[in-house]
């Protein structure tokens, strides 16, 4: 059979302000098996989502006492998805029971922030990360396994150049 993909993916990027940056992604994708042996025409295949959205928006301070200070804040967002293909008959290789119909993975968003500081060659950044503290999954294995997102967490970096 054939698996066929169609869909549309747009990435804006800018400055709105000269201390402001965006960026901004979504995707929408339409993928389905058509005249299959195996799968029921029209399913998605494991893990496709039709929607995925992503935006970040990041702010400098460009003078004053706390000039080379910027933060950020982004969201991340995936919709719901198949955890397995809708099968006719069994496929090889593939741990699905035929005509059961995939358990459907709930859509979700994740926010994340930094705080960054430069000071002559020195740049630290904190991170942090699922804020809300959002539970997804970002992947399935046909052993069982669910990926679940990384809960809330923290990390900071620190560079130096030369």
């Amino acid at each position: 059979g054939n698996l066929t993909r169609e869909g549309i993916e747009l990435d804006l990027t800018g400055r709105l302000l000269e201390n402001m940056d965006v960026v901004f992604g979504y995707s929408y994708l339409d993928a389905a098996y058509r005249d299959s042996p195996y799968y029921h025409e029209g399913s998605s295949p494991m893990n496709a989502t039709r929607h995925t959205a992503n935006g970040w928006l990041n702010y400098s301070i460009l003078s004053g006492g706390l000039r080379n200070l910027s933060f950020g804040v982004g969201v991340y967002y995936v919709g719901e998805r198949p955890l397995a293909e809708y099968t006719y008959t069994v496929v090889p290789g593939h741990d699905v029971q035929p005509n059961t119909p995939p358990f459907m993975a709930d859509p979700y968003t994740t926010v994340n922030a930094h705080v960054s500081y430069r000071y002559k060659n020195y740049h630290i950044r904190a991170f942090f990360n699922n804020i809300f503290d959002s539970t997804g999954y970002t992947a399935y294995y046909r052993g069982g396994y669910l990926n679940p997102t990384d809960p809330r967490n923290f990390a900071v970096a620190l560079n130096y150049t030369f």
